[in-house]
């Protein structure tokens, strides 16, 4: 497993989210050969751009041929693609130190749902009870856990009667940090 100490937190998952793929067998046939292009593209694409430039694509851009092929041509496409993404994170683990020295160059990348959920949470322990906040969390995280958690906060926020206020401070605050645990792992958009 590859080391990818120094790099900031979304930059560092996104690499170990690349590796893991890397990793991966073919399977399916075009359909899942599509959830591999799509997720791997978004994915180099939330790097920094020094980062970025170490990753050769081209097997990813195929636009809509691998429709027409067959499952056998799917599967070994698979295969170069993720021998390239190998080779850019052996690029990224050769040239570690040189894009550390550059932190202009290593910001240089668009924030992540995650990063942009991980203020939400701050801004709520901040401010405190603020629906509109959670409301953006919802949006932010819709379709995952962290959605479902944003709309309950909503519910509670709204209250206008609570019989134990211990435990209804302590539900908001298992409910944020179960926000925070789930968007730290939320980086690859």
């Amino acid at each position: 497993m590859r080391e990818f100490r120094g790099f900031d937190d979304p930059t560092s998952h996104n690499l170990l989210v690349l590796e893991r793929q890397a990793e991966s067998e073919p399977y399916g046939d075009h359909e899942a050969l599509q959830k591999l292009l799509e997720h791997l593209i978004t994915v180099v694409e939330m790097l920094p751009k020094p980062v970025r430039d170490l990753f050769p694509l081209g097997n990813c851009l195929i636009g809509d041929i691998h429709w027409n092929k067959s499952p056998a041509w799917c599967h070994e496409h698979w295969r170069s693609i993720t021998a390239d993404i190998r080779m850019g994170l052996d690029r990224v683990e050769a040239e570690r130190d040189r894009l550390l020295s550059d932190p202009v160059g290593l910001a240089d990348r668009r924030q992540s749902v995650g990063e942009q959920i991980l203020q939400a949470c701050r801004e709520l322990r901040t401010r405190g009870h603020d629906v509109e906040i959670a409301r953006r969390i919802q949006r932010l995280g819709a379709g995952t856990e962290m959605g479902g958690d944003a709309r309950e906060l909503e519910r509670l926020f709204s209250r206008k009667r609570v019989a134990d206020l211990g435990v209804h401070e302590n539900e908001i605050h298992r409910r944020i940090a179960h926000i925070e645990h789930i968007a730290h792992r939320y980086h690859h958009r």
